[in-house]
């Protein structure tokens, strides 16, 4: 937290220039679309109760799913997130989505296990941890209790055991409403192909051959059997895509998003231990109740379970869910094509509200006031005003941002920064004096509020300020 009143506001005016250098301003709420009916088959009519809240919910069906992290650290600092043990095969990786490597983290009992050569940043324990010859991690192997390692080992950051441990809960699906009552299941034999849009199913059946495509928003399953040859076709650039399962999850076939980034989250609300077996690429898995077993040569997004075991040669991503994404996530910003980078632009623009474009403009005119520098106060005001109003007809993505050849943030990091950095943005810099009545003592004088920012900004802010 930045303390220094006079540091807040410089950081919010850079913020806001970089802003209307040709991004946007402003996070809403995502709801994803619905699709047509014209490509969507109608659903069943027959509705059955299911007869059983998966822990986690209340009696009345409110469900909620918390994850514990070390105190210090953030949520996309990991790749794997355990309650109990949490195993790393041999060969596992676990990598951000820049391809730099990620940690894990057993937050109560069960400890840490490091398989033979797998690959990872830091490991993590509440209890021990334990690191097999070959294995290399770029940080450390941090636990409350035992730390040991076998010869051939690589540590960057060493062995620390005996350690103060603190943690704090993050929530990572929030609350809401679990359907009481689910439709009739929908069941896909080989070689058909069926739309479906958001809703509750008691079963969603894809078999070998067969292709079930979700229109973005959110999905509640009683059981999910994805076969092997089964294709699960996610539309996520239309929007988020949640699926969650209450009771039983076979994942044996294909999920393919139609954009490659984030926003794409697989909640398990069973408690039987669960092998996936299928690719979920960028796509967070959720498993409150149950073991989950990354299957061997798997590639996943972020799992957060009950116990996680990652399986040899399988690839984890640190990318947490996030509803919104402006674009392909792993592609860099530098890459971008014009087209591409004014979609993304536009995606962004337009989620500022009426309230938000407001305060961007009144804190860039108070800003052209302290820059100009008026005899009085009624100078202060035209000033003010003039700025304002250019600023409020202006086309924020008229001017898309250029990044050069050294710039290596991606569409994801730029979204992560955004997304957590934003809403502060907008909160410290609600009471920006209007123009109507704003002087020159009032404009000299504005001290913004506090801010923190991301650990996802650091890469974007240097892409920023090397133009």
């Amino acid at each position: 937290m930045m303390n220094d009143n006079r540091e807040d506001t410089q950081v919010n005016r850079q913020i806001i220039g970089w802003l209307f250098a040709g991004l946007i301003g402003g996070l809403l709420a995502v709801s994803g679309c619905t699709g047509s009916a014209a490509d969507t088959e109608p659903l069943g009519r027959r509705e059955e109760e299911l007869n059983t809240r998966p822990a986690g919910c209340s009696s009345a069906g409110v469900c909620q799913a918390n994850v514990t992290i070390s105190n210090g650290a953030e949520l996309s600092q990991f790749g794997a997130i355990a309650k109990d043990t949490l195993r790393l095969s041999n060969r596992a990786l676990v990598l951000n989505l820049d391809g730099e490597r990620a940690s894990v983290l057993s937050s109560s009992t069960g400890g840490v296990y490091v398989g033979g050569y797998a690959k990872l940043g830091s490991a993590l324990s509440y209890t021990s941890i334990q690191v097999d010859g070959g294995a290399s991690l770029a940080g450390q192997a941090y636990a409350r209790g035992s730390a040991q390692a076998q010869a051939g080992a690589q540590i960057a950051g060493g062995l620390k055991q005996n350690q103060p441990f603190f943690t704090h809960d993050v929530t990572v699906v929030p609350a809401f409403n679990m359907p009481a009552t689910f439709g009739a299941g929908v069941n896909l034999e080989p070689d058909t192909v069926r739309s479906i849009n958001p809703g509750a199913f008691t079963t969603l059946t894809v078999k070998s051959r067969a292709s079930l495509s979700l229109a973005a928003g959110t999905y509640f399953v009683g059981s999910l059997d994805l076969e092997p040859g089964g294709k699960l076709r996610l539309a996520n650039s239309g929007g988020p895509v949640e699926i969650h399962v209450l009771e039983q999850l076979n994942c044996k076939g294909d999920w393919l998003p139609a954009l490659a980034a984030p926003n794409v989250r697989l909640v398990y609300w069973g408690s039987n231990a669960a092998v996936l077996e299928c690719n979920l690429p960028l796509i967070s898995v959720v498993a409150p109740n149950a073991a989950v077993r990354i299957a061997d040569r798997i590639n996943v997004g972020q799992v957060l379970a009950k116990s996680v075991e990652l399986g040899a040669d399988s690839v984890t991503r640190a990318v947490p869910f996030r509803a919104f994404v402006s674009g392909p996530s792993s592609k860099r910003l530098r890459d971008l094509t014009p087209t591409e980078g004014l979609a993304s632009c536009r995606a962004l623009d337009g989620l500022r509200s009426p309230q938000n474009r407001d305060i961007d403009c009144r804190l860039k005119a108070n800003g052209k006031v302290v820059e100009t520098k008026p005899a009085n106060n009624a100078a202060a005001r035209s000033t003010c005003s003039a700025t304002y109003d250019t600023c409020a007809a202006a086309d924020a993505c008229a001017q898309p941002e250029q990044f050069g050849a050294t710039c290596n943030a991606t569409v994801g990091d730029r979204d992560a920064c955004l997304t957590g950095l934003l809403p502060q943005h907008y909160a410290a810099n609600a009471n920006v004096p209007a123009c109507s009545s704003t002087t020159v003592y009032a404009a000299y004088t504005y001290h913004a509020g506090g801010v923190d920012i991301p650990a996802a900004c650091a890469g974007y802010f240097r892409c920023l300020g090397a133009n």
